[in-house]
């Protein structure tokens, strides 16, 4: 593991993080979307400590891949984004 690894991994799971939070006031229908957002910006921050804490490990790598392909996948995420 390199530091720009560690880094690397590190501003990937801030990123989806930020846009999950970001989604929140673009999302075409709030009050449906926003328990999901939560789980997600939750599940996301946690990651984000993982990170700092362990690094770029096997497991906060797979984290992130589940949580992005999660996220992205959703059609009111998407559409959430479209609208940024």
């Amino acid at each position: 593991m390199t530091l720009r690894t560690d880094q690397e991994l590190l501003q990937h799971a801030e990123a989806i993080r930020d846009a999950i939070r970001r989604s929140r006031f673009t999302a075409p229908d709030p009050w449906a979307y926003t328990p999901r957002e939560r789980v997600w910006a939750k599940r996301a921050q946690e990651l984000i400590e993982a990170i700092s804490r362990d690094g770029d490990t096997t497991e906060n790598r797979q984290a992130l891949q589940k949580l992005v392909a999660e996220v992205e996948g959703d059609p009111d995420f998407q559409e959430a984004r479209r609208r940024f």
